[in-house]
């Protein structure tokens, strides 16, 4: 499990919807929480990507078809 940020866990959200699981401790707004992401190889590289100064829109476009293999909408 990788400790991640609320901006990196909104972030793959947003590219991979369900593909990628993400757990956030402290259930309570009280913002004593802490995001943790799955040991996924993409989701390691879109962090990677990201942290070095990728823009989303780049990100998406690079990760096109693995959205198509991984979100599922469905919930």
């Amino acid at each position: 499990m990788y400790r991640i940020g609320q901006e990196e866990a909104n972030m793959l959200r947003e590219l991979f919807g369900n593909g990628v699981t993400i757990y956030r401790t402290c259930k309570q707004k009280s913002k004593r929480h802490t995001y943790y992401c799955s040991e996924e190889p993409y989701a390691r590289k879109a962090l990677n990507d990201y942290s070095n100064g990728m823009k989303i829109d780049d990100m998406r476009k690079k990760y096109k078809g693995m959205r198509k293999a991984f979100r599922s909408d469905e919930y």
